[in-house]
C-alpha cells in the first residue's frame, strides 16, 4: 500500500473482478471516523483513512453493489505510475445515468494520463534546438509522460494541430522559429519560459513535469 494522499480528480487503474480499467476519483464525499462512525467533509485522504468517494470509469463494466454481489462489488485502486495499491473499497451505489458521467474532454483525457493539458511553446535557438528538444521529449516519455514534440512546417496551421493533440490529453512541446501569441482552449500555454530555466535537458524536462 503506498503512502500518497488521495485527492479529488486523481486517476488510477481500477481493478474490478478481472477487469483493470482507467478511472478517476471525481469526488471525496466524506471521511468516516472508524471509532464513532461520524462523517466529515474532506478534500483529501491519508493512509488508513476511510471515506465515501465517487469514481468515474473510462469504460463500461459489469459491476454491482457489494451487499448484492461481493465479487462484483469489490475494487482496488492502483497507481498508474508505480503500480502500487493505493486503496481498496466496496461499491455502495452504481450510477448508470448518462448525465452524471464526467464529460470526456481534454482535461479528462489528460487526467487519465496522470497529467494536465499543457502546451510548451518553445522558440528555437542555437542551444535549445530540435535535437535538444528530442532529448527532453525522451526524458519525459521515460518518466511515463504522454508527450509529443511538434515541429510544424513553414506555413502549417499548427494551432489546429496543437488543439487536436491537447484534446487527446497529450503534453505538446511546440517548437517555433519565433514567439507566437498562442491560445488553446482547455490548455495552459507555457511561453517565454526559456530564460528562467537552466538549459539542460534534465532541467527543462523537470520544468515541464512540474507544470504538467
Amino acid at each position: 500500500m503506498d503512502d500518497d494522499v488521495l485527492t479529488n480528480n486523481k486517476n488510477f487503474f481500477v481493478k474490478l473482478g478481472t477487469r483493470l480499467i482507467p478511472g478517476v476519483v471525481t469526488e471525496i464525499v466524506n471521511t468516516i471516523d472508524v471509532n464513532t462512525g461520524e462523517e466529515k467533509p474532506a478534500a483529501l485522504l491519508k493512509k488508513n483513512e476511510i471515506a465515501v468517494c465517487k469514481i468515474s470509469l473510462a469504460d463500461v463494466i459489469v459491476v454491482d453493489e457489494f451487499n448484492l454481489h461481493k465479487t462484483m462489488g469489490e475494487l482496488i485502486l492502483i497507481d498508474r505510475v508505480t503500480n502500487m495499491t493505493s486503496a481498496c473499497g466496496v461499491v455502495r451505489e452504481v450510477n448508470e445515468e448518462a448525465d452524471d458521467v464526467k464529460e470526456v474532454d481534454a482535461a479528462f483525457r489528460a487526467e487519465l494520463n496522470n497529467q494536465k493539458p499543457v502546451v510548451v511553446e518553445t522558440v528555437l535557438s542555437d542551444k535549445i534546438n530540435v535535437d535538444f528538444l528530442k532529448k527532453v521529449e525522451k526524458e519525459l516519455l521515460l518518466d511515463s509522460k504522454h508527450v509529443y514534440l511538434y515541429v510544424p512546417a513553414e506555413g502549417e496551421d499548427y494551432t489546429n494541430v496543437v488543439t487536436h493533440l491537447v484534446n487527446a490529453g497529450i503534453v505538446v512541446i511546440l517548437a517555433l522559429s519565433k514567439a507566437a501569441d498562442l491560445k488553446i482552449d482547455g490548455a495552459e500555454v507555457l511561453a517565454g519560459w526559456e530564460s528562467g530555466v537552466d538549459a539542460t535537458t534534465v532541467d527543462v524536462a523537470e520544468f515541464i513535469k512540474k507544470n504538467a
